[in-house]
């Protein structure tokens, strides 16, 4: 499905998804999807102009944009973190880098009304770890 929207081909859809989704709502999806891939492509290169650009309306100011690239920054830093953490079998780093996501993450978003930073228990942590060094060792590959 993610591979039709892409490109933007409705008729590539399996006739059981065609059932289930209007080519209305099939053109709702790729319009979301191209803004939001110029959304992550601003974001990345930390360019307000080319974010207004795109027309995210959602984030009326460079205030709001700014927490935004913090937010990627942080991501992109825990993920390597997180990546270097599995490829070496260290936990306790899987942790610190999980902490310091959720820790970035919450202090970026505790005005947002509705917002419950989740956070999983260690038991939950060190079943996610297991699973993605065990996926390392047999494939050489990290879910993403």
């Amino acid at each position: 499905m993610k591979t039709a929207i892409e490109t933007n081909n409705y008729a590539s859809l399996p006739d059981t998804v065609k059932a289930k989704i209007t080519e209305t709502q099939f053109a709702n999806m790729v319009a979301q999807n191209a803004a939001r891939t110029a959304e992550d492509n601003a974001i990345t290169a930390g360019d307000y102009t080319a974010f207004r650009n795109a027309k995210i309306a959602e984030i009326p100011t460079e205030a709001e944009f700014r927490n935004m690239v913090t937010i990627h920054t942080a991501q992109v830093t825990a993920q390597a973190a997180i990546e270097t953490a599995v490829k070496n079998n260290d936990f306790a780093a899987f942790q610190k880098a999980e902490s310091d996501l959720q820790t970035a993450m919450a202090a970026l978003k505790t005005n947002r009304p509705g917002f419950v930073p989740k956070t999983p228990d260690a038991t939950q942590m060190k079943k996610r770890f297991d699973q993605m060094v065990a996926q390392f060792k047999a494939d050489g590959t990290l879910p993403k």
